[in-house]
């Protein structure tokens, strides 16, 4: 069997194509060489993004899942930059902060009761605080974390 095509005359078809276009011809080939290795950098450049985005979102869900009260993360001023969740957290964890400290409501200890089945209320964190938000405010945090996700 014998192949058509032999490399070193794919090689010469090459040059022979550049040796014999016209000017326009060569124009053309330039653009198009440039505007392909501009999209190679943009594409290079977009997976670099991603990447660094993704390693800095497992870095922050690995420390917002290892704690309970949503704002530790805020009180610490820990960063995670490039971490497309922690900007959503932090956009929500302000306006949480802002409704906890304008709207707050007032709980007393001891006047809820928790049915539940079990050995009892494991929940301490939840049931020590004794300012909460309305339902108004949990409104106004859930919209404004919708309008960062739609960002």
């Amino acid at each position: 069997m014998t192949t058509l095509v032999h490399p070193m005359f794919a090689a010469n078809a090459a040059v022979y194509a550049i040796q014999n276009a016209t000017t326009e011809g060569k124009i053309t080939v330039i653009v198009l060489l440039v505007l392909s290795l501009f999209s190679w950098t943009i594409i290079i450049t977009k997976f670099r993004q991603l990447s660094i985005a993704r390693k800095a979102t497992r870095k922050f869900l690995a420390v917002y899942g290892s704690t309970r009260d949503p704002l530790d993360i805020l009180r610490k001023a820990e960063e995670f930059d490039g971490a497309p969740a922690y900007q959503l957290y932090i956009r929500g964890a302000d306006e949480l902060v802002y409704q906890l400290k304008n709207n707050p409501v007032e709980i007393q200890p001891g006047t809820t009761t928790v049915h539940g089945t079990g050995e009892g209320n494991t929940d301490h964190l939840a049931h020590s605080v004794t300012t909460k938000i309305s339902i108004a405010s949990f409104d106004a945090v859930r919209v404004v974390l919708e309008e960062a996700a739609g960002a």
